[in-house]
């Protein structure tokens, strides 16, 4: 049987496709790179927000072609679980879909003609194989919220927070590092409130210092932070610790206290800017990743220019900014006072602008500077008028969503790994770094 499975949506949707290939493999089931050449095509699908699900089901129906020749379509994840009970209706072409946290049925399906003891099989402890390239990987450490933010569809989704126990965390990221991977992303829907549901408290810092206590040569990168879980000693954890990455991923989704207010974020103005202010002074070296939301309802000038102002302020090297998408069945969709596609476009932009203009600025600052960088693959020919032959990515981005790193090679130096490399920033062209090999 050969199976062929793409992961649509966030870096937690990946981890969970992993681990089900992982699965699958113990099972003698072969997977593919081309839906072609499948039996049956599996989809992870995304359900957080509507442009999500309507990304999810253009996918379903573009691989649906394959059913011509034989293939099986099948679905999982959070938009099946999201509309479990009108999926079969909506996308009649799925042959076989089940939701989250269910992979055993999904295996079943796939061995229904086969006689194996599954339990047996699936405690198997084989080699992990990763899916994507072979010096990082994703590392989840819990699924599901507790946060209960009034537009988010997570909690209806997931549930509430699932802790995954830390000795099981720590064995996971051991096994990695003894396969050769260098960068580890921790990843949840908020990492700072890890543990709290099986210790009854905040046990991030527990499970980086074990981490960390694991020999090897690895660097971990920290996705997801909710800005009013990050204490005092997590701060200092990163600060003081040479395998972090010096780079956070801190949603804030709004900086003016009447949205944060009407959003159930656990934190106001006042906090938000005094936690960014401690963050740039104790660690001004650290790269900030933010995502904010832009027209929720009510949201008038002074609420945006409170944003803009904390995007001017604290200056994030990345930020995503996403319209807002009423999503029927959380708080937030029967909110009055909904804005004018016209109106958030233009604040879109300003942000937009703004973020652009303050990454320039730092790297103008860092050109000529050292950074580690990874490489990736040769390039067919080179960029940018000049010898940068090598795409990769540096520590300051994050994988897929950070932009590029492009590399120039002195013919001395070998090229016989991933790395990560010694290299000196040479030019910043938003949003790609380049550098030269040292």
């Amino acid at each position: 049987m050969n199976v062929y499975i793409e992961s649509l949506g966030c870096f937690k949707n990946k981890a969970d496709t992993e681990k089900f290939v992982n699965k699958l493999i113990q099972h003698d089931i072969a997977i593919v790179r081309d839906p072609a050449a499948s039996n049956i095509i599996i989809i992870n699908t995304c359900g957080f927000i509507k442009p999500a699900v309507e990304e999810s089901i253009e996918r379903i129906l573009e691989l649906s072609k394959f059913k011509e020749k034989g293939a099986k379509l099948v679905a999982f994840g959070c938009m099946i679980e999201r509309y479990k009970h009108e999926i079969k209706h909506l996308i009649p072409e799925l042959d076989f879909t089940t939701g989250i946290n269910s992979f055993e049925k999904l295996i079943n399906y796939l061995l229904i003609n086969k006689e194996k003891n599954l339990h047996n099989i699936l405690s198997k402890k084989d080699a992990y194989i990763i899916t994507n390239l072979p010096y990082y990987s994703y590392v989840k450490i819990a699924d599901g919220c507790n946060n209960r933010c009034s537009y988010c569809m997570i909690p209806f989704i997931k549930g509430e927070l699932k802790s995954v126990k830390l000795d099981n965390v720590k064995r996971s990221v051991k096994n990695l590092i003894n396969m050769g991977v260098k960068e580890i992303n921790i990843v949840a829907q908020d990492i700072t409130k890890y543990g709290i549901d099986i210790y009854g408290e905040y046990k991030l810092c527990s499970l980086l210092d074990a981490i960390l206590n694991i020999d090897g040569d690895f660097y971990i990168r920290l996705l997801y932070l909710n800005p009013d879980g990050i204490e005092n000693n997590l701060l200092d954890l990163i600060k003081n610790s040479s395998k972090i990455i010096k780079y956070l991923d801190i949603p804030i989704q709004h900086a003016s206290d009447k949205i944060l207010k009407m959003m159930n974020r656990k934190i106001d103005s006042i906090s938000l800017f005094k936690l960014f202010e401690k963050i740039r002074h104790n660690m001004p070296d650290l790269f900030l990743r933010t995502t904010a939301i832009v027209g929720f309802p009510s949201e008038n000038n002074y609420d945006f220019n409170k944003l803009l102002e904390f995007i001017n302020t604290f200056s994030p090297e990345w930020a995503g900014f996403f319209r807002y998408y009423p999503e029927e069945g959380t708080p937030s969709y029967n909110f009055k006072g909904r804005i004018n596609k016209k109106i958030v476009d233009e604040r879109l932009n300003i942000l937009e602008i703004a973020q652009i203009n303050n990454i320039n600025q730092r790297f103008k600052k860092l050109i000529g500077t050292n950074i580690k960088v990874f490489i990736e693959k040769p390039l067919e020919k080179p960029v940018n008028n000049a010898n940068y032959t090598y795409s990769g990515r540096s520590l300051l981005q994050a994988p897929e969503i950070d932009g590029k790193c492009y590399i120039k090679v002195d013919n001395n130096i070998a090229i016989n790994n991933f790395g990560p490399y010694n290299a000196l920033i040479s030019d910043f062209k938003y949003p790609d770094i380049f550098v030269t090999l040292n």
